[in-house]
């Protein structure tokens, strides 16, 4: 029985990373917010990573990088690769980092989302062939600053309850994997 509950919870992170990505993508493409819709998938990702037994943040953030290729047009690689490097960086943080306090959340989330952000727009500059601006740096951050900010604010908020959402009780006790 404790199996059969695994494989549903396992079920319900994909489909709770598929909803939110969704909803993510609707909100950017329809919505008037446009780089001000954070991003709760990632978030997600962090929460994970955070919050899950070590063995289980890999396969959580495979699930999570398929529920993003769903959503988008970028690079299912990239994505894998993004999601995968935040996984393992926040792994090892969070032995030194509490996230039960509210300004760690917000700067481990605002950092994943600059990372993640920045490694996209790298991602994408070079499938379109172009160079990095010559003015520097701060001009291709600054149009990720917005997201980056709300993803960080929606973490120090969200943060707990993305854990608590319904169907992954399972995933969070210390269990086997399958």
């Amino acid at each position: 029985m404790r199996q059969r509950g695994r494989l549903v919870a396992w079920i319900m992170l994909a489909a709770w990373g598929t909803w939110l990505s969704g909803a993510q993508a609707v909100l950017v493409t329809r919505g008037t917010l446009g780089p001000w819709v954070p991003d709760l998938l990632l978030l997600l990702v962090v929460v994970v990573a955070v919050k899950l037994h070590r063995r289980d943040v890999i396969p959580a953030t495979f699930i999570l990088a398929l529920c993003r290729t769903a959503t988008t047009v970028d690079s299912p690689s990239a994505i894998l690769a993004g999601f995968g490097i935040l996984s393992v960086l926040v792994v090892s943080a969070r032995r030194y980092a509490d996230a039960n306090r509210v300004l760690v959340r917000f700067a481990m989330v605002g950092v994943a989302s600059l990372l993640f952000a920045s490694w996209m727009a790298l991602v994408r500059s070079a499938e379109l062939g172009l160079h990095a601006p010559t003015s520097g740096l701060g001009q291709l951050l600054e149009p990720l600053l917005p997201g980056v900010l709300v993803t960080a604010v929606a973490g120090a908020i969200l943060f707990q309850g993305l854990i608590l959402l319904p169907g992954m009780t399972p995933l969070r006790q210390r269990s086997r994997l399958w």
